[in-house]
């Protein structure tokens, strides 16, 4: 949790963040489904709450990976020979 903690604190103050507003769209959504979801699934049925809130991390992690290449090709660093 330490790391966790401190991964956002970096995140949060680093000069490349022009805007809160993607951060803290994305924080109210992320509440309001989660909540949502706990409130409808019973505590028999956890395994299946972990299962849909992995998809979300999964999600999360598509779109980290799309904005990243969408803002190297907009400044132009896209470098389309590299592999990994």
């Amino acid at each position: 949790m330490a790391g966790m903690a401190i991964a956002i604190v970096v995140t949060l103050i680093n000069p490349e963040v022009k805007s809160y507003l993607w951060i803290v769209a994305g924080l109210g959504a992320g509440a309001v489904v989660g909540t949502v979801l706990a409130l409808r699934i019973s505590m028999t049925a956890m395994p299946q709450l972990v299962a849909a809130l992995h998809s979300f991390v999964g999600l999360a992690a598509v779109l980290v990976a799309v904005g990243t290449y969408f803002s190297h090709a907009e400044a132009g660093t896209l470098d389309p020979g590299s592999h990994g």
